[in-house]
């Protein structure tokens, strides 16, 4: 996760340092003939990447039960580009393993056949079959889920006997959207207050300023964001926090209505039972997640 340049910045003087000090300055000149260009850090990459991807070929083919199911999701990269990732599932030494099978961009469109096309382009390549898929694991997308061509309906035509699922941790976030009206309508009003304060730099800036005054445990609130499935649980437990802050902060400003909302016993009771509640409907998630978990979000890994 660090940038090329780690190998001239940073290993390469360390390790001269290391030659220097146990064999002195002749071998040092040896090391400074090794290139470590980008296209040569590039290379070395892709090398090791193809290697690990070869070795978790080889294992699904040569272990007791050749087969494996795979989770797949498409998401958008911070380039505005889509991207698909697969994880696969399979059986190795009496044991479930979990494994970063590849990650392809869907350059044009993405529905269910470009996303059928390139898992099966990919399978094809690595001479493995749909046969061998028993499982797959989607979220409740109509691309995905869709009963005449979801990408779920695609592989069973390959491959009748395979399983879909709609993911458990995709179904919890499902439900968790629905509120009774009252807590709906307090959960928008601490949206929108947090948004007040980041859609201004002066805001942002005052806001900061004034909880560093006030020796507040943040400095600063969060935004609010659908797609992150943690957000709800991370602004509230982030804006209860700075509850005092806010409304000393909305005083300031003059936003009566935000003001009322934390000086009201009531909406601040609201706020601390939305927040002790997602506290744990966020532990739950994150507990399903991980190598040793019944399933993976992909969504949160990007």
């Amino acid at each position: 996760m660090k940038l090329h340049t780690i190998a001239e910045d940073l290993l390469l003087p360390a390790a001269k340092g290391i030659v220097r000090a146990m064999t002195g300055d002749e071998f040092v000149m040896k090391l400074s003939t090794i290139s470590l260009s980008n296209d040569t850090i590039c290379k070395i990459i892709d090398d090791m990447s193809a290697d690990i991807l070869n070795q978790v070929i080889q294992k699904i083919k040569s272990a007791p039960l050749p087969i494996f199911s795979i989770q797949l999701d498409e998401s958008t990269d911070i380039a505005n580009c889509s991207q698909l990732l697969v994880y696969l599932r399979y059986i190795n030494d009496g044991d479930f393993k979990d494994e970063f099978l590849f990650c392809k961009p869907l350059e044009t469109t993405t529905t269910a056949c470009d996303i059928f096309d390139t898992d099966g382009s990919f399978l094809k390549e690595h001479k493995m079959s749909w046969e061998k898929v028993c499982g797959v694991y989607t979220d409740g997308a109509p691309a995905m889920l869709g009963c005449r061509s979801g990408f779920q309906r695609l592989v069973l035509n390959e491959s009748p006997k395979v399983i879909g699922t709609h993911c458990m941790i995709h179904r919890q976030i499902l439900a968790m959207k629905t509120l009774p009206q009252e807590l709906q309508e307090v959960m928008k009003s601490v949206i929108s207050s947090a948004n007040f304060e980041k859609a201004s730099t002066l805001n942002s800036q005052l806001f900061s300023q004034l909880c560093n005054e006030l020796d507040a445990p943040n400095n600063a609130l969060l935004f609010h964001t659908e797609v992150r499935w943690l957000s709800r649980g991370k602004v509230l437990k982030r804006v209860f926090e700075l509850r005092d802050e806010l409304k000393t902060f909305f005083n300031q400003k003059a936003r009566l209505p935000f003001k009322a909302l934390f000086s009201n016993k009531s909406e601040l009771q609201k706020i601390a039972y939305l927040v002790a509640i997602f506290a744990i409907l966020n532990e739950l998630n994150l507990s399903l997640q991980g190598p040793n978990a019944t399933c993976l979000d992909l969504s949160e890994k990007i």
